[in-house]
């Protein structure tokens, strides 16, 4: 009997395996396996996926199930450009902590994700992919060689229609006569614009730093927050600003000459030089930090003096050593316009 049952098993098991796979025949024609004639669909986002999201959550989280700042570094100093742990390539902890509701200076997992299914929703990853398009649509429009991703030429031609399309609204909206440029009056419009945004902008950020509760509102207490917290930073920056001014006014006038101007740049040239070569982060240079900065911009010197001498060689028509404004090379602006790069990086005032 047992003998039966484990022939009839097997013979199942064939005619499953027969019937579920059937045989090649020699009138079978292979698929294509030409790259070039195979074209590859664009990947889709994966779902995100909480329950996993949460397990590498809690692998780098202390024993407090929390995430501090420490611990943020110590992930993120482990991502690599391949990397699927919770930390991701371009996350920033400032950002993180903005959904610590409890404000502990700590992370715990439904603020962590909260956190990351907003930035999910809003568009953004947290691997910075410079120039990188995925939208569906635009990639079939550029993908002239067919293997379902834009090259370089193919990103650049997609860039380029995209900036068109940006400049040709633009013009819509402030060119309101319609004759291809922008008058003074136009002009003027664009400022205004603009610095109602960036106003805008900048009393939507000061309005989320008080915001306590996230609710996106400010209660009578957080107003209150608000306008003290605003006076001390008023405060503190009318104090740089005197320290400021003591250090460069030397005449002490009120306000900057050109030659105290020109000392401010210099300086601000020095520090940014030292703290490029201050390994250590100390604030000073020991000696073989200096000795790293005597070469390093010595050698950086001797690549200016070499691009400068290519410069001068390819412009310089006239054969005079240097390259004056007729012979300097133009730009096109986001406006379409040419200008040369010493005027007007939006072209003349009359808009030529």
């Amino acid at each position: 009997m047992f003998r039966t049952l484990l022939s009839v098993v097997a013979i199942v098991s064939i005619a499953g395996v027969s019937l579920g796979q059937p045989a090649a025949t020699k009138t079978d024609k292979k698929a294509p396996t030409d790259a070039k004639t195979v074209k590859k669909a664009p990947t889709k986002k994966p779902a995100y996926d909480p329950i996993a999201e949460r397990a590498k959550f809690f692998k780098i989280a202390g024993k407090d199930n929390e995430l501090d700042a420490k611990e943020f570094a110590a992930a993120l100093a482990k991502v690599t450009d391949k990397g699927t742990g919770f930390v991701r390539k371009g996350d920033k902890w400032s950002a993180l902590l903005q959904y610590d509701k409890n404000k502990n200076s700590k992370v715990d997992w439904f603020e962590a994700d909260a956190f990351r299914k907003k930035a999910r929703r809003s568009g953004r990853t947290s691997s910075r992919r410079g120039g990188e398009i995925t939208d569906p649509e635009t990639i079939k429009k550029f993908d002239k060689d067919g293997d379902g991703k834009l090259n370089s030429d193919e990103r650049r031609a997609a860039w380029g229609e995209r900036m068109e399309t940006r400049r040709q609204e633009f013009m819509k909206q402030y060119d309101t006569n319609g004759d291809g440029k922008f008058d003074e009056k136009e002009r003027e419009a664009i400022r205004d614009s603009f610095r109602k945004r960036m106003e805008d902008w900048g009393r939507r950020r000061t309005e989320r730093r008080y915001d306590k509760d996230g609710d996106g509102e400010l209660n009578a207490e957080e107003k209150a927050a608000m306008e003290k917290g605003e006076a001390e930073r008023a405060a503190e920056r009318d104090k740089r600003r005197k320290e400021f001014m003591d250090k460069y006014d030397k005449d002490g006038n009120g306000e900057l000459s050109d030659e105290e101007r020109r000392a401010v740049g210099e300086d601000m040239r020095r520090r940014w030089t030292e703290r490029r070569y201050d390994k250590d982060r100390d604030g000073k240079l020991n000696e073989e930090e200096k000795a790293a900065m005597e070469k390093g911009e010595a050698q950086r010197a001797a690549e200016r003096a070499k691009r400068t001498a290519e410069y001068i060689k390819k412009y310089d028509k006239n054969g005079d050593g240097k390259v004056d404004d007729k012979e300097r090379p133009q730009r096109r602006s986001f406006f379409g316009r040419r200008s040369r790069r010493s005027g007007n990086s939006g072209g003349s005032r009359d808009g030529q």
